[in-house]
């Protein structure tokens, strides 16, 4: 059973973990920065 939590998105990182976020916001910033960080390499 998955816990309960407050957290409604998730976007996975490119080395597999994950950014978990509970607004839409948060999640639109998270996958920004990890777009960003992959094009930067």
């Amino acid at each position: 059973n998955p816990e309960n939590t407050d957290y409604l998105y998730f976007v996975a990182r490119y080395d597999g973990t994950h950014f978990f976020s509970k607004t839409l916001e948060e999640h639109e910033a998270a996958t920004r920065a990890i777009r960003e960080q992959r094009e930067a390499q």
